[in-house]
């Protein structure tokens, strides 16, 4: 016979670890919708409900047809039960308003949540101009029309040729197409890979404190009788609730990093840096750290300089906190390279990283010594903002021999705008 009291507390469980995956889809600003394994709608997040002008009361235990065209559920359904990976990319006309239709590109991943399937659909970016061609004349006034409504055609044509302004501004239009598709195919790259490890991290990292909760709550409710049990039990319950609220948090800030909300200035890193390090010696008195700045002056750079902040400070920080027992000694530098990027440097004399480490230090919430504080955010977090400045991050470390920590900024950001200097 089953246990009822395992059963109630693998429902809890699920139920529990749904909401929170509900919690943190709803802090995105895409639009995203989960469904359960018969693809029935269990949640739509705000953004899309506004897209689609349907509530989520109004979705919830649907069919997918509700949100998206019936024609395209067989090419949605298709990517999900194929997937092999952590996520993958499929296009389909979503609901806009009660009667329309606009072509997204889609990203969608598995998820598993205590042995129940559910589908995460994350609608990525509205097509830039999508026309079936029924004739060449027909696809002429359809363009037409679009050019004339996005304002790209003048009112009045006057003497001028009608064709002749049309393949003028067609040719603008396919040279400004080229550049979105390439913009477009990066960000869902992107996309496509943050969906899958934010939908990983969710399960994995929630796992844990979500059993602990529903353990806890199963006795509670029904083998403790004694007061001081109880005290006990609760504050593990607690304890639990705000690992999984600081996980959840953690995540939300990480995927909330998006540079679509930036604009880039020109950023005097010699300033920046040289208050920064004056600011870490000076919550880390005890250490008596000794922090040069081997290549002054850094340069100026256009870039987000609260992210760019956040990325010397965090390395700093890090080169204190792993340094043994020794006094640290740390060392700030910057070089061209190529002329297409800046490539700036934070060395350190500490305890150092195995080099089998080396690139899972940059995975969330990854501590190799939990003796020393932190929540394994920090290098994710910056490796982040180095990529999101077309850059990257890495590093080179031995056992007892010191880290060298390096990210590189892009010269040219692209598809970010710049304020004027």
């Amino acid at each position: 016979m089953s246990d009822p009291v395992l059963k109630r507390e693998q429902s809890t469980g699920t139920e529990a670890t749904l909401e929170a995956i509900k919690t943190a889809f709803r802090g995105i600003h895409k639009p995203v919708a989960i469904m359960d394994s018969e693809f029935k709608v269990a949640f739509v997040n705000k953004t899309w409900a506004r897209l689609t002008a349907v509530t989520e009361d109004e979705c919830v235990g649907k069919t997918l047809d509700l949100i998206v065209h019936p024609k395209d559920i067989p090419g949605i359904t298709q990517a999900f039960e194929s997937l092999e990976a952590q996520g993958t990319r499929v296009k389909a006309r979503v609901r806009s308003g009660r009667d329309n239709y606009e072509w997204c590109s889609m990203e969608v991943a598995n998820l598993e949540v205590n042995g129940d399937l559910y589908r995460v659909l994350l609608s990525t970016e509205r097509e830039f101009l999508h026309i079936e061609f029924t004739s060449a004349e027909a696809g002429l006034k359809k363009i037409a029309a679009q050019l004339w409504a996005n304002g790209d055609l003048p009112d009045e044509l006057g003497d001028q040729d009608e064709l002749t302004i049309l393949k003028s501004r067609l040719d603008t239009l396919s040279q400004k197409v080229a550049t979105e598709k390439e913009l477009r195919i990066n960000s869902e790259k992107l996309a496509h890979a943050l969906l899958g490890q934010f939908a990983w991290l969710l399960a994995h990292e929630l796992k844990e404190p979500v059993r602990v909760i529903a353990t806890t709550t199963g006795l509670l409710l029904n083998d403790c009788n004694d007061e001081d049990d109880r005290r006990e039990l609760t504050s593990y319950l607690r304890e639990a609730a705000s690992t999984a609220t600081q996980k959840i948090d953690d995540i939300l800030y990480y995927c909330s990093i998006d540079r679509n909300q930036w604009t880039l200035k020109k950023v005097d890193l010699q300033k920046v840096v040289a208050k920064i390090i004056e600011d870490t010696k000076s919550k880390h008195k005890k250490k008596n750290a000794t922090v040069t700045i081997d290549s002054a002056p850094l340069p100026k750079i256009v870039g987000h300089k609260s992210s760019l902040e956040l990325i010397f400070e965090q390395l700093l920080t890090n080169a204190l906190l792993y340094c043994g027992d020794r006094e640290p000694v740390i060392d700030v530098s910057a070089y061209e390279n190529n002329g297409d990027e800046w490539v700036f440097a934070v060395k350190d004399n500490g305890i150092g990283i195995a080099e089998g480490s080396h690139k899972r230090v940059f995975d969330m919430f990854c501590r190799l010594d939990r003796n020393v504080p932190g929540r394994g955010i920090g290098l994710p977090i910056s490796k982040r903002i180095a990529e999101l400045h077309d850059g990257r991050m890495w590093l080179e470390s031995q056992i007892g021999e010191g880290s060298t920590f390096y990210f590189s900024i892009s010269k040219k950001v692209t598809g970010v705008p710049t304020e004027n200097a």
